[in-house]
């Protein structure tokens, strides 16, 4: 099997979120090409060997337009963190998805954090550089649970991210996975008047 191009994606993008520097073992940095190309144009520097990817995020991110497309373009599973990275570039950025023109169901769960997105037809429209507050969301499916982290370790104070059970499908061990990077995270189970878990991300 192929190394998973979008979590690998995902992980390089949350170096941009706090000025880090992350390393991903174990990829083919040529699946990865349109992703890599986005995230330099925002202003983040990448350096690729021949089987990992390193992501600095050096400076303030600049507003930028994505267009998802199929392989080799930019992927539809990655604009979601994408748009969680480009609430943090001062600016609007275009968010367009004309693979998938619904695939937006995370949109009204950033902006339970403060986001400010308009929806047009298959774009997202984001007003980046404003403040997120944490709070509560759901994931409907493992990507947009991947975006919902990065806004969470992104935002003031504490998020609580419902539908676990969809991120958990994408990850090995999503916990240990973030943490590894740094991220503030943890699993937690709820009483039995809520959902049956959740997971808590500290910005």
């Amino acid at each position: 099997m192929i190394p998973d191009r979008l979590i690998a994606g995902a992980f390089l993008m949350a170096a941009g979120l706090h000025g880090g520097k992350v390393t991903v073992m174990d990829v083919i940095p040529e699946h990865l090409g349109a992703c890599l190309a986005k995230l330099e144009e925002v202003g983040m520097h990448i350096e690729c060997g021949e089987s990992h990817i390193t992501a600095y995020g050096s400076g303030p991110l600049k507003a930028t337009r994505v267009r998802a497309g199929m392989y080799p373009g930019f992927a539809t599973d990655l604009q979601r963190p994408m748009t969680a990275l480009l609430l943090q570039a001062k600016g609007k950025s275009i968010v367009t998805d004309r693979v998938f023109p619904k695939r937006f169901a995370h949109v009204p769960q950033l902006r339970r954090l403060g986001a400010e997105i308009e929806l047009r037809q298959e774009s997202a429209f984001i007003r980046g550089g404003q403040p997120l507050q944490g709070g509560w969301v759901h994931a409907t499916d493992v990507r947009a649970g991947t975006c919902l982290i990065l806004a969470g370790l992104a935002a003031e104070g504490s998020t609580c991210i419902t539908g676990v059970e969809h991120i958990e499908r994408g990850y090995e061990d999503v916990i240990g996975d973030f943490r590894s990077i740094g991220a503030k995270i943890s699993m937690r189970e709820l009483d039995g008047q809520e959902p049956p878990g959740r997971i808590h991300t500290q910005g």
